[in-house]
């Protein structure tokens, strides 16, 4: 059970790690945000240290840039410009999204990920992936979880890790997606329902910043958001039995 934590998701990897040298079995992997897409590489046969390597060595800012060359762009929303003389620089504005739903979404994330994921096809079910993969993410309409178990592997990481103000909603089935945090940071109880025996829950979720280190409107707004996060983190930490392990690694970000 990877939880979400920007940055600090490679923290997960050390975890992941460990449970290859002591040949620990892993059956089931659940994540939210960064952990969706390091569980979902990893669900998919991928290493860990392989997955290491996209966290050092990839540019993730350019996943949070509007601009994005046209060759790494979809047929179809190449198609749709084209057709409608659209501008393909688009995404996050200053203080609304500048892409209309359903044309090009955080196109330089997805590129990220397609080229990282090695872009696998769609899946009638993700427990047909070499480990079973279930990824968390929030509809900002209806303002519920929702557990993506099938379609592309690369639709499912995206919405999950869709952070509000960096990067646009994800439309999937017609719901627009955002980070799961908020609903469901570290889910203990999706694994649990998918019948995990034991659990090993990796917390990397952020510390509460003191009073000094609030210093701007992006602070407060972050400040509230980590307590929703931190609340539905303890919530599920409390749904772990005596023989399920909690982990949360030190990390200084």
């Amino acid at each position: 059970m990877l939880a979400g934590g920007g940055a600090k998701g490679a923290a997960h990897i050390g975890v992941l790690k460990a449970l290859e040298e002591l040949r620990v079995p892993v059956d089931i992997i659940t994540g939210t945000s960064m952990g969706s897409y390091v569980g979902g590489l990893y669900a998919s046969g991928q290493s860990a240290e392989q997955i290491e390597g996209y966290l050092t060595t990839v540019d993730w800012y350019s996943g949070y840039r509007d601009q994005v060359d046209r060759s790494d762009r979809r047929l179809r929303d190449k198609e749709y410009e084209d057709r409608y003389q659209l501008n393909t620089d688009l995404g996050v504005g200053w203080g609304t999204l500048k892409t209309p739903k359903g044309v090009v979404q955080g196109q330089g994330m997805l590129r990220i990920l397609r080229q990282t994921s090695g872009n696998p096809l769609a899946m009638d079910s993700f427990d047909n992936m070499p480990i079973r993969y279930r990824a968390v993410a929030s509809d900002i309409v209806e303002l519920e979880q929702v557990t993506i178990d099938h379609g592309y592997l690369v639709d499912a990481m995206m919405a999950s890790m869709s952070v509000p103000g960096a990067l646009p909603p994800y439309e999937i089935d017609g719901r627009l997606l955002v980070d799961g945090g908020v609903v469901n940071n570290m889910p203990v109880d999706l694994a649990q329902d998918m019948g995990a025996d034991y659990i090993i829950a990796v917390d990397i979720s952020s510390n509460y910043k003191d009073q000094e280190e609030i210093r701007s409107f992006l602070d407060v707004g972050g400040q509230l958001s980590n307590f929703l996060v931190q609340r539905g983190t303890v919530e599920q930490a409390q749904l772990l039995t005596d023989q399920d392990t909690y982990i949360k690694p030190e990390v200084g970000i």
